[in-house]
């Protein structure tokens, strides 16, 4: 690809604006939260004009770290030009360089382009089902508040080097799970909630 690519990581989150257009400005306000909880964002640029954004946060609850690609979206009018392929590589490269074993993102299951850019780029994607057949129930729960992931979703897992193994991936600290589910994902949500039930009472 000859063309002048740059991926800057940075801990401003005051503008996400690529996650706003390409998911919803909810979204941005999920993103935010994990901003105090360590994580940070990378903005691909494209000869200077921003192009795509990743929100991403190691998470060490257990025996494994986790480097969690929170976000990954890239302008409408950019898409399929492989800048999806360059922001994931570059999301790995800021958790690996900060000492994560895997890197895990929850996927739409119905974002067909999503799971084929994460299977292409190695990840094993799994149903929450899957995985609480081979982990157990409670396990895959705790998975599922790591990643602030939804019923529907299903979770893409790669190890930083070697194979992958949904057993290691899933040994975590239920308690330490919950605490960080509560304050990255329940707590925004709450904070939306009680924010559109007063907008439809004035």
């Amino acid at each position: 690809m000859e063309e002048d690519l740059v991926a800057l990581v940075q801990d401003d989150f005051s503008t996400l604006p690529v996650i706003e257009i390409s998911m919803g400005r909810w979204h941005s306000h999920f993103a935010r939260a994990v901003k105090r909880l360590g994580g940070v964002t990378i903005d691909l640029y494209r000869s200077g004009e921003l192009v795509g954004q990743s929100v991403v946060y190691r998470l060490d609850l257990g025996s494994r770290v986790l480097g969690v690609i929170y976000y990954i979206a890239i302008l409408p009018r950019y898409r399929g030009r492989g800048y999806g392929r360059v922001l994931l590589a570059s999301a790995e490269e800021v958790l690996s360089m900060r000492g994560v074993d895997y890197f895990v993102a929850t996927i739409s299951g119905d974002n067909s382009p999503s799971i084929a850019l994460f299977q292409s780029m190695g990840y094993s994607v799994y149903s929450w089902g899957e995985v609480s057949k081979v982990c157990g129930y409670r396990a895959m729960e705790t998975l599922r508040m790591e990643t602030c992931g939804y019923e529907d979703d299903l979770i893409a897992i790669k190890k930083d080097s070697g194979d992958a193994d949904l057993r290691e991936v899933c040994n975590a600290d239920g308690k330490k799970a919950r605490k960080w589910w509560r304050e990255a994902c329940l707590k925004p949500w709450l904070i939306i909630r009680g924010s559109a039930m007063a907008g439809d009472q004035s």
